[in-house]
């Protein structure tokens, strides 16, 4: 082989087609990059086969904020929720 390091593939995978690759030999490991962001509790609900939350790019890198009619919410990396917190329309 040319390459004989690690190979981590990423972009576009569900766990079962993440799955698929590795088994398969091409890479050694997948990595779900929005996911992670979105989905605090990822790895359990991969494990469950729970969806993960949806996610919202434009909070990814920069803190935005959110207004509700009761308060005004910084939003990003830190407030996405858990499975036991997440609503239906976030999944």
């Amino acid at each position: 082989p040319l390459f004989e390091g690690t190979i981590i593939a990423a972009s576009g995978f569900t766990p079962d087609s993440a799955a698929a690759i590795v088994e398969s030999g091409l890479v050694d490991a997948v990595a779900f990059g929005r996911f992670f962001i979105s989905t605090p509790d990822l790895a359990e609900r991969i494990r469950i086969g729970a969806p993960p939350n949806k996610y919202t790019r434009k909070t990814f890198y920069t803190m935005g904020t959110h207004s509700s009619s009761d308060d005004n919410l910084r939003i990003g990396y830190t407030d996405y929720p858990t499975l036991t917190e997440a609503k239906p329309d976030q999944l």
